[in-house]
């Protein structure tokens, strides 16, 4: 496994969010994948050629090919691709053209799908199938970091969305082939006002207007990235530039269709619901030093029989005490009871790091009581005996693996920080 795949929604959106990332990244020489799902033939367009290419959007799809060609050359990209060609998916599965699904404004302010997006756009598409795509670029490509937009899309862009959800599906799928992890392109909300801060020297000469709203979703995830792109970012302006279709950049600034003024920020941020955090793209990429996870077969078996084990070594062990006469009183140290749960303890902390599964705990603990409360049915034992009792230490026995597994879950940093995809 190497490298970093960017899943993108529309030609544009790969610089304006992650361009400086990006050529980051191309200048280690770290290999990288431009996944786009769609041509952005359902946008707007700006510029000379807007009266020419405005509604056409089989003619609008060529061209920004060729501006997404332009924008990786800049950026240094050599591999990218469009979801569902040859490159971008479609090896195994047969080619398809996922369109632009356009947006419309909400009444909740946000982006949505409007009305009259066409059958072939990616929102019409399934889920599932448009998974399978990027599940199959993950499966050729095998990279180590995956990088797409947070679950609101930034601003509630339908295709962002899709490409989420699909992303996310993909990565479930293929976890326990490609353990890649994501991270998501999104900005917090001391950076969007920046980013609208019409304050900046030199906003007056670029002709753009000032936002009278701003339609982002905060961010849902701890920011795990803050990269810096200053010595990133004439090179992210001029890939951006490279879309004439859909922006323009003066100086500092840059402005969508809308003509809203823009800051371009010297950091790109990116979230993430688990993991860790780091200063630079690059710590990421680092080798991971946890195994791959067993198969839930393995996990069973394997929280099972420890369990067993361990629950059958401690019934046997947990009545052992020792008396000692301490200043005249009499102290019952129950050294068999400690054994047993610290026995007990080792074996469900070690279960929940080799499977990083909360159920593969609770699983080893359940058989652990399940053996120490056949311990205490006479009938199932030879002679009738009971090997746990009523007494105190024997309800603790009984009990003790459960309470230690509630407090590992809630505790262990492989558990709380892998209850989010």
């Amino acid at each position: 496994m190497d490298g970093v795949l960017f899943v993108h929604a529309h030609p544009d959106d790969e610089s304006i969010l992650t361009g400086g990332t990006i050529a980051r990244l191309r200048e280690a020489q770290v290999p990288l994948t431009v996944l786009t799902a769609t041509r952005g033939e359902g946008g707007e367009v700006i510029g000379p050629l807007s009266s020419t290419l405005e509604g056409r959007r089989e003619a609008l799809a060529a061209h920004r090919e060729g501006e997404l060609a332009d924008a990786m050359r800049v950026l240094g990209v050599d591999d990218w691709a469009f979801l569902g060609t040859p490159t971008g998916g479609a090896g195994q599965l047969p080619e398809r053209r996922f369109e632009d699904s356009g947006m419309e404004w909400g009444p909740d302010g946000h982006a949505q799908v409007p009305a009259d997006t066409p059958p072939e756009s990616l929102c019409a598409a399934k889920v599932d199938d448009v998974a399978a795509y990027i599940a199959a670029v993950i499966e050729d490509r095998r990279p180590r970091l995956v990088v797409t937009y947070p679950a609101g899309g930034g601003y509630g862009h339908p295709d962002h969305v899709r490409v989420h959800e699909a992303t996310l599906r993909a990565m479930s799928k293929l976890k326990r082939k490609h353990r890649a992890r994501i991270i998501y392109v999104d900005t917090p909300q001391d950076a969007v006002d920046q980013m609208f801060n019409v304050d900046r020297p030199g906003f007056d000469l670029t002709g753009f207007e000032a936002a009278q709203k701003v339609p982002t979703i905060p961010a849902e995830d701890p920011v795990v990235l803050s990269q810096d792109i200053s010595a990133q970012r004439a090179r992210k302006a001029r890939a951006m530039a490279a879309h004439a279709t859909q922006l323009q950049v003066a100086g500092d600034f840059y402005a969508l269709s809308n003509n809203i003024g823009t800051v371009l920020l010297d950091t790109e941020y990116f979230t993430a619901p688990r993991g860790a955090s780091g200063a630079d793209i690059l710590e990421f990429l680092v080798e991971d030093d946890h195994p791959e996870p067993p198969t839930p077969a393995a996990m069973v078996f394997s929280s099972v029989f420890l369990g067993f084990i361990a629950g059958a070594l401690g019934t046997f062990q947990h009545l052992g005490a020792s008396l000692f006469d301490l200043a005249g009183q009499a102290v019952i140290v129950p050294w068999g009871l400690l054994l047993a749960l610290a026995l007990a303890g080792c074996v469900l902390w070690y279960v929940a790091e080799a499977n990083r599964s909360t159920a593969a705990l609770v699983l080893s603990a359940v058989t652990m009581s399940l053996t120490a409360f056949i311990g205490s049915q006479p009938a199932l034992l030879p002679g009738g005996s009971v090997l746990v009792t009523g007494t105190l230490r024997s309800v603790a026995w009984l009990f003790g693996p459960m309470i230690i597994a509630a407090v590992l879950s809630f505790t262990l940093p492989s558990l709380r920080t892998n209850r989010k995809l």
